[in-house]
């Protein structure tokens, strides 16, 4: 039995291990279409505000622009894990189902059979318990993930399509053009955080 629940453990792990993975390796992969050199910290700040990401993506190059937004639509919904769980639910209703009628089969037979059967029984509850435990676990932190990656590929999309609102037509920056508006947009953003800076002029 010791060995049933270290595979159920080990399983289950696998599961929200492999979610968490899949998902932080979305997030980079959307990310990269941003400007380079940004912390984590200020990567957080812009995923937490749709104002921010609207900036951000808005001096996109075009060739940049149009691979995040590529990646953004083609990323499809995630029906593996679900499918998954909910076989393994299945699987757990119909042991119970098979195993109710065994005891009930075996009344019938004989009710002197029926304490051994149910000693035996237990020691198998054990690990259906704890199957369910984690399975419940790894439900929650599913549904969790799922509506993070739900949540930032909203966030996306909304400022994907303002923008394409805003410029229907595609204007093809050069490098240098590119570089001086990314800088012009940082110094807006240090002058909003910080204030504009003030000239001391020496008295005379």
């Amino acid at each position: 039995m010791i060995y049933a629940v270290i595979g159920i453990i080990i399983l289950f792990g696998l599961i929200m291990i492999f979610e968490l993975i899949a998902y932080l390796r979305l997030v980079k992969k959307i990310t990269g279409c941003l400007r380079r050199n940004i912390s984590s910290k200020t990567k957080k700040r812009i995923m937490s505000n749709i104002e921010i990401l609207y900036d951000e993506v808005k001096i996109l190059s075009p060739e940049i622009f149009r691979k995040l937004k590529f990646t953004i639509r083609s990323i499809r919904e995630d029906t593996f894990t679900t499918k998954m769980v909910s076989t393994e639910f299945t699987t757990i209703a119909t042991i119970i189902a098979v195993a109710a009628m065994v005891i009930t089969c075996i009344v019938a037979v004989d009710p002197k059979l029926i304490m051994p059967v149910l000693t035996d029984m237990m020691s198998y509850s054990i690990v259906l318990v704890i199957s369910i435990a984690l399975m419940s676990t790894a439900l929650v932190v599913h549904f969790k993930i799922e509506d993070n990656k739900k949540t930032l590929l909203r966030k996306f999309m909304i400022v994907i399509d303002e923008i394409e609102k805003e410029h229907p037509l595609t204007v093809h920056l050069s490098d240098d053009q590119y570089q001086i508006l990314s800088a012009t947009l940082s110094n807006r953003r240090i002058i909003y955080r910080f204030g504009r800076p003030q000239n001391h002029e020496p008295n005379t």
